[in-house]
């Protein structure tokens, strides 16, 4: 992903029961109130995922409204 990063937006139950190695997790729960991990640039490309696509896409409008430019919402989920 060189310096993009791959953010699942599930809750933390969900991603403890399974989720992609390469992902950091990124619950939309802590979007809302404006905080990203650390480590998570909001000028590096953000892709955010979660199981049906619906909280990603959320995610991805509250990241543009926190400052990050290059968001990609992942309409994919993951189960």
């Amino acid at each position: 992903l060189g310096d993009a990063h791959l953010l699942d937006v599930r809750e933390r139950n969900e991603w403890e029961a399974g989720h992609l190695q390469i992902a950091t997790l990124c619950p939309l729960s802590s979007i809302e109130k404006g905080i990203v991990p650390a480590g998570v640039q909001l000028d590096n490309c953000l892709y955010t995922h979660c199981r049906s696509g619906v909280r990603a896409a959320k995610a991805a409008g509250l990241l543009r409204n926190l400052g990050a430019e290059n968001v990609i919402n992942l309409s994919e989920g993951y189960e």
